[in-house]
């Protein structure tokens, strides 16, 4: 299995690897569902130029202002209940 990978040129060429599924897109925010968890890329006049899904693969254009892995609200609320948890049982 190919590992998800994230190449960005010139911050205006992103291919992205190991993607299922486009969550939510405009000209200035694509969300993305990958391997690893939802992935949002922020930019301006952004484009999905190719999506390949029986490949897993996306090629966007734009400027690419910044791309972050974002954390469901689920696992935020398990993970502090489970350390606040741990603190009373320590």
């Amino acid at each position: 299995m190919e590992e998800e990978s994230i190449i960005l040129k010139e911050r205006d060429n992103l291919l992205l690897r190991q993607v299922i599924a486009v969550e939510e897109f405009d000209e200035n925010k694509i969300v993305l569902k990958t391997k690893l968890g939802k992935l949002e890329i922020k930019g301006e006049r952004l484009e999905i130029t190719s999506l390949d899904l029986e490949h897993s693969q996306i090629i966007a254009q734009g400027k690419i202002n910044g791309m972050v892995y974002l954390e469901q609200r689920s696992e935020k609320i398990k993970k502090k209940s489970k350390s606040t948890m741990q603190r009373l049982l320590h």
